[in-house]
């Protein structure tokens, strides 16, 4: 899982980080007291990519991504395990 930091949401990175396209979104999730969505997105090289992101404070903003290359079915799963798990300090 990679975690990216900027200080507002518009600044993160598009997503998904690698070639390929949204399958669907999945709401609601909690990541540490925010409620968000999971997009899915099915990767060009395949595999699949998890994507979500939240605005934690005034210059806190995260995006989650989950790669997962072997998947051969859009399982989120794990990724909302992991996003579980989230302290955000």
């Amino acid at each position: 899982m990679s975690v990216v930091l900027g200080n507002d949401t518009s600044n993160l990175p598009n997503t998904p980080l690698s070639a390929g396209k949204e399958v669907r979104q999945e709401s609601p999730v909690e990541i540490y007291g925010k409620t968000t969505y999971i997009t899915v997105y099915q990767l060009s090289a395949g595999g699949f990519e998890y994507d979500s992101s939240a605005k934690f404070s005034a210059t806190k903003s995260l995006l989650f991504s989950f790669r997962d290359t072997a998947a051969r079915s859009g399982d989120t799963g794990l990724f909302k395990q992991l996003l579980a798990s989230v302290i955000v300090t």
